[in-house]
């Protein structure tokens, strides 16, 4: 793609936008069909992984609080 923009960069965006809008219909309607997020799945996923984890990372935010309270 040239910098300046010309009509086959404009061609190619437009075809990328609606390429974008179609997919997203589809995740959309297979939403509304189910009543359950496509993703549904996956975020329940991280949402469990960063539960088993926020106790370490609280440890770890207390322990470099302490050193600074401590001058070191």
């Amino acid at each position: 793609m040239d910098i300046d923009g010309g009509f086959a960069d404009l061609l190619l965006w437009a075809f990328l936008l609606a390429m974008t809008q179609s997919l997203a219909s589809i995740v959309i309607e297979g939403w509304r069909r189910t009543g359950e997020h496509p993703l549904d799945e996956l975020l329940r996923a991280i949402a469990l992984i960063h539960q088993e984890e926020l106790p370490a990372i609280r440890e770890a935010l207390e322990q470099i609080a302490n050193r600074g309270e401590d001058g070191e």
